[in-house]
């Protein structure tokens, strides 16, 4: 054969191995392969679905576990509880007398002595768990003597002003909320100055109000406030010394929480562990050991009204070794430098801020507003204080 017929016959055969190709079954199947293919739906049931469990956390400030004294909050809380699956759970807290509760953390306040059942259902929409304790609630020791009430209200704010540059976005504040401490104070109830707050409970079973204050332009200020009815007293203590020396739960949280060396109140130093030895001597009641320090500490420190000037502005807090040496301070100082004593000597102790009778009661009728660490503090109908 010719090339050129050769040739001819190639452009020929050609198309037609092409066009055999495409109107095959082959053609047909691979355009189903191209199709796209559905992903298949997994249906949650009660086949693949796991329930989750239920755990119950109750704290009370002073308590060791066992007893809890009426008329000072119970902290309840379900956050260890579970769900494999990871769904979102709902919480339903059934106290006392059959009173529900729909919180994931809550605090309940017990005014009658006895054995209470505390019970809490959580669900992931499809299977639940029930767990509950019983509980014992006590008259309080009684070591306090209440002299004289006082009633009035504070308002506690906080003010964040914008000074650029630049805006703020989506600004957040939390305030601590003053909470019922028989036989101390008695919080009646509390309000914001906000719709746009969260209630939160944090590790020591404080609340805490969550401002969500959104934006701030530069130049521009906003305000979290809380205000609440209180009653606080005058107290007094009941003679301590006749008390039997008592020996703590080595399992006990609280002697390592409270005993330990941290920030500020560091009594590893070396300094406050030789005072503390020095004035402790050969004394083992722990009460006796207290008392000592505590006049050592008064009888030591001059009251710095210099550094009280500062209050209004940030004040920054000094180690309780730093207190030593100075030789003055204020009632923070005074309060720091003798929980590092206590602790170097082997006593719990916990420092806690707060407002005293005397500033509520006496500095506040005459300067009915206090400005102290950027906290504003107002007192209204506090009458009867001598």
């Amino acid at each position: 054969m010719k090339t050129k017929d050769k040739n001819l016959l190639i452009y020929l055969i050609t198309p037609l191995i092409i066009t055999s190709l495409f109107s095959s079954s082959c053609c047909f199947n691979l355009n189903k392969i191209l199709e796209p293919v559905e992903e298949p739906t997994v249906e949650f049931s009660e086949e693949t679905n796991t329930s989750p469990t239920a755990e119950i956390d109750i704290t009370q400030e002073g308590s060791d576990g066992y007893y809890y004294e009426k008329g000072n909050p119970i902290f309840l809380s379900g956050s260890n509880s579970i769900d494999p699956d990871k769904d979102e759970l709902t919480f339903v807290w059934k106290i006392g007398d059959g009173e529900e509760i729909l919180e994931e953390e809550t605090s309940y306040v017990f005014d009658n002595v006895g054995e209470y059942i505390i019970e809490l259902t959580v669900s992931d929409g499809i299977f639940s768990d029930t767990t509950s304790k019983s509980i014992r609630i006590i008259e309080p020791t009684g070591l306090i003597i209440p002299l004289k009430e006082h009633r009035g209200s504070i308002e506690i704010e906080y003010i964040i002003e914008n000074k650029g540059p630049g805006d703020l976005v989506n600004v957040q504040c939390r305030v601590e909320v003053p909470k019922t401490r028989l036989p101390f104070q008695i919080v009646e109830e509390c309000s914001t100055n906000s719709k746009n707050v969260e209630e939160l409970i944090d590790d020591m079973g404080n609340l805490i109000y969550k401002f969500s204050l959104k934006d701030i332009a530069e130049g521009e200020s906003a305000s979290a406030k809380v205000s609440c009815d209180v009653t606080i007293y005058e107290f007094s203590y009941k003679d301590y010394s006749d008390v039997s020396v008592t020996t703590y739960d080595p399992d006990d949280k609280d002697l390592e929480l409270y005993t330990k060396s941290e920030k500020y109140i560091d009594s590893d130093s070396p300094a406050i562990i030789e005072a503390a030895t020095s004035i402790v001597g050969d004394e083992t009641n722990p009460y006796k050991i207290a008392e000592k320090l505590y006049n050592f500490v008064t009888g030591k420190l001059d009251y710095d009204y210099e550094r009280l000037e500062e209050i209004g502005t940030y004040l920054e807090k000094v180690d309780a070794s730093e207190i030593l040496k100075r030789d003055k301070g204020i009632c923070m100082d005074y309060s720091i430098l003798y929980a590092a004593l206590l602790r170097a000597a082997c006593i719990p102790a916990k420092y806690i801020t707060g407002v005293p009778i005397y500033t509520i009661a006496c500095r506040t009728v005459k300067n009915p507003s206090l400005i102290m660490h950027g906290l504003k503090l107002s007192c209204q109908d506090m009458a009867g204080y001598q």
